[in-house]
């Protein structure tokens, strides 16, 4: 997610979500920013139904009550390495797997999928109208040049943006766990559920009102602001809380218990995909899983919060650019292009980029979505930077970054990333 909207990109969102103001504490929305804002309720509630129905189903296989031949996912790879198990979309299944329909899949969760799918025309149509208004503007994976009716929108909540952004969540928090006989583990494995969509709504829903805001013009931006990053601290310090109460570092270990990307444990290095071990090698594993799904859950709310409210970048970065896992001499930056070629990073500490603090230049990898990843170092701890992209002639829009003051704060740092197409942002 772009932690800064410059001049140019508040008037392009000005000029398609237009706002007419009665009084400074009491804006009347205009037909277009009403629309955008059901469609942008509406997608948040069904991630939520979503997530909500598959982990009952998985819950329930945990605790054996219903036998591990129950499928819960309403997709799986069908062929390749990981055939049978759940996906979100194709490069989910590496080998030559597709990811299809599940058409085995449990009729409960079948029939709680298909309510929150049938509330969705209703909701949108409420505030919309069909087709939309012209001046609605949505984003990745659903924008189009063309009129969109409420079935187009529907559809592709459910299957293309939401439901995909569900779906790898729910990939990340169970993989291919079955039984579990520990009921500690068990309730672990629960509070990760809940806790992990809990976090991901309300951080779509801050985001939402953030960028509703900025629309209608209330505000000046940067989005999100200083009241509303206040806020996604207190909710993520609230998320760890929880887990941390619910998962001891052995639990998270429990053979039983899987986890699938980015947080799958890798050796004696466990959960380290996503963490900076070599800084701070004291951090236990249950930490190094929270920061792993808190990752994963940030990229999946500003996934779809962009898809609703976009802030659109040039191609080829239009999927997202993303920073994260600070550290008091640098972060973590990476982002999805869509054509082959070198990147570039460039980090200052100043928005026009007058002077470099740190450059870097390499090759998408093509077997990950056309992703690419730096690390930045040698950068000065408690300063703020900018970072950007580009590829040829093309650049990404600038976007804020920050090292930590310290190896302790690195741990407990707000993510402020976005998950783009395909994959999740590293942290």
């Amino acid at each position: 997610m772009k932690a800064c909207v410059t001049g140019v990109r508040r008037a392009l969102i000005a000029a398609t979500l237009l706002c007419a103001l009665t009084a400074p504490s009491a804006p009347a929305l205009s037909p277009e920013l009403q629309c955008q804002d059901a469609i942008a309720k509406t997608a948040r509630n069904y991630f939520k139904s979503h997530v909500t129905a598959v982990s009952k189903c998985e819950n329930k296989r945990a605790e054996g009550s219903v036998p591990l031949t129950v499928e819960c996912r309403r997709r799986n790879c069908v062929g390749g390495d990981r055939d049978g198990l759940g996906c979100a979309t194709d490069p989910d299944c590496p080998g030559g797997g597709t990811c299809e329909v599940n058409a085995e899949l449990d009729a409960h969760t079948a029939d709680a999928l298909a309510n929150a799918a049938d509330k969705l025309p209703t909701k949108i149509n409420a505030k919309c109208g069909d087709p939309l208004p012209s001046g609605v503007v949505l984003g990745v994976p659903c924008g189009t040049t063309a009129p969109l009716t409420v079935a187009d929108v529907s559809a592709c909540i459910v299957d293309a943006a939401q439901g995909v952004n569900a779906e790898r969540l729910l990939s990340t928090l169970y993989d291919d766990s079955g039984v579990i006989p520990d009921d500690g583990v068990r309730f672990c494995q629960e509070t990760l559920a809940k806790e992990s969509r809990s976090y991901t709504k309300k951080r779509a829903t801050r985001r939402r009102n953030c960028s509703k805001k900025l629309a209608a013009g209330t505000m000046e931006g940067p989005c999100p602001d200083a009241k509303t990053r206040e806020a996604l601290d207190k909710d993520l310090a609230k998320y760890r809380a929880k887990v941390l109460a619910a998962c001891s570092a052995t639990q998270v270990l429990d053979p039983s218990k899987d986890f699938g990307f980015p947080c799958e444990r890798n050796g004696t290095t466990n959960f380290s995909h996503l963490t900076f071990d070599r800084f701070d090698p004291t951090l236990t594993n249950d930490i190094k899983l929270f920061r792993c799904l808190a990752a994963a859950a940030a990229g999946d709310a500003d996934a779809g919060a962009v898809m609703v409210y976009p802030m659109p970048d040039a191609a080829p970065f239009s999927y997202g650019v993303a920073a994260g896992d600070a550290t008091p001499t640098g972060f973590t930056a990476w982002t999805r292009v869509s054509m082959a070629g070198d990147v570039t990073i460039e980090v200052s500490d100043d928005a026009d980029f007058a002077a470099i603090a740190f450059t870097d230049s390499a090759a998408p990898d093509p077997l990950a979505d056309n992703t690419v990843k730096f690390e930045v170092t040698g950068l000065t701890a408690a300063t703020q930077y900018f970072y950007r992209f580009t590829q040829v002639a093309a650049m990404s829009t600038p976007t804020r970054a920050a090292s930590s003051k310290s190896r302790r704060e690195s741990t407990n740092r707000g993510y402020e990333a976005r998950r783009p197409s395909g994959i999740c942002p590293e942290m």
